[in-house]
């Protein structure tokens, strides 16, 4: 939460996580894609961790010219287009947890 002020100021969202496939699952929701998914970033993310999300941009490790055609779409993505209607605020997360009805 403290590091959203941050984030909403960036241009684009970066994850270089290395991924295992048992990982794989795990990671294209992260916490790191869902704040910067919130903040309405786009992301570049490696290949293993491609996502449905119209904000996600993938790269090929190692592989220079992915990495440059994943920074550039990332660039020029339309951030109007990042749905974030699947991301619960904090507060909608702490209602969740105690059990409450969201109002």
């Amino acid at each position: 939460m403290e590091t959203i002020p941050y984030l909403k100021h960036a241009g684009v969202g970066l994850s270089t996580l290395q991924t295992s496939p048992q990982a794989i699952a795990l990671f294209t929701d992260s916490l790191k894609i869902i704040q910067y998914t919130y903040c309405g970033l786009p992301i570049v993310v490696p290949e293993p961790l491609r996502s449905p999300r119209p904000n996600i941009f993938c790269y090929v490790p190692n592989d220079v010219v992915s990495i440059q055609e994943a920074l550039r779409a990332a660039k020029a993505f339309d951030r109007r287009k990042v749905v974030t209607d699947d991301i619960s605020s904090w507060d909608e997360i702490a209602q969740e947890l105690a059990g409450q009805e969201l109002s």
